[in-house]
């Protein structure tokens, strides 16, 4: 899925918040068949989003569960997404909420080890 990234406050990692910002392509194959007449991101999706940006930004980082979810809102192709990620309560959590313009589409928790930030934090395609 092509998506152009803006990262900001990630290469202080683990302290600071991060934003992403993301365009889904109604061509991206994740749509396919999720749901047909309707498109929609499908939630996996969302979190994957998520653990792909800390992946970027650390030099390692293995997710380990979600502990939380919610997803308030559909989202479809032609949708620009920021992610929002701040450094949870506990060490190796992260609150991640997903945006689709002022809606809060999603809020998620990942939980997973970080080791060591990255010099930058470079674009990737799902």
């Amino acid at each position: 899925m092509p998506y152009a990234q803006h990262l900001a406050g990630l290469n202080n990692c683990p302290m600071a918040a991060g934003r992403v910002t993301f365009f889904s392509s109604e061509k991206s194959a994740v749509f396919t068949g999720h749901f047909p007449g309707r498109p929609v991101l499908p939630a996996v999706v969302q979190i994957m989003l998520a653990q792909i940006t800390l992946e970027d930004c650390f030099s390692a980082f293995t997710l380990e569960r979600v502990p939380q979810a919610k997803f308030f809102m559909p989202v479809g192709p032609h949708t620009e997404m920021d992610l929002h990620i701040y450094p949870g309560r506990k060490p190796c959590l992260w609150d991640c909420v997903l945006f689709c313009g002022d809606a809060v589409a999603a809020r998620f928790q990942l939980e997973g080890d970080v080791y060591e930030a990255a010099s930058t934090c470079p674009s990737q395609e799902l």
